[in-house]
């Protein structure tokens, strides 16, 4: 009368002991964190790189006018 269910019970059982395909469930759980990490280690780099940039900009802004030769009223002038 049960003949379905022992043999559902049956395959079941077959199944939960098949470890075919383990690595590549373990590997699709894995590597969108990975990934993830990855990315955010490149974005922080980037925007240290961007920091970095700024900050040369503005002490080579900050040390033309002293090292400058020529008043900066001549280039301002003309401009008006």
């Amino acid at each position: 009368m049960f003949a379905w269910f022992n043999r559902l019970i049956r395959r079941l059982a077959e199944f939960a002991g098949d470890r075919r395909g383990v690595a590549a469930v373990e590997m699709a759980v894995v590597m969108p964190l990975f990934l993830l990490m990855f990315s955010g280690l490149v974005e922080v780099g980037r925007a240290y790189e961007q920091a970095n940039a700024i900050e040369k900009a503005e002490e080579k802004a900050a040390r033309l006018p002293a090292i400058m030769t020529i008043p900066l009223i001549i280039f301002i002038l003309p401009a008006l």
